[in-house]
């Protein structure tokens, strides 16, 4: 499949790059990784403005993250 050979071929020429929601904002609680799939899936269907989503997303990172 020269598509997927195309995908894997990437992993060669690429530096690797660290998942920040993934790696980082997973750590705490709430969980960031999933409250950022939870607002985009809101903000995708409409249910939530991207200004709304932020706000909800920083506040859920202020109760465990402090710079």
């Amino acid at each position: 499949d020269p598509l997927a050979q195309e995908f894997v071929d990437w992993r060669n020429i690429g530096e690797s790059t660290i998942r920040n929601s993934y790696q980082i904002l997973s750590r705490g609680e709430p969980n960031l990784e999933n409250e950022l799939w939870r607002v985009s899936a809101q903000v995708i269907n409409g249910a939530m403005t991207p200004e709304e989503a932020a706000q909800e997303t920083q506040a859920g990172l202020d109760k465990w993250y402090t710079p």
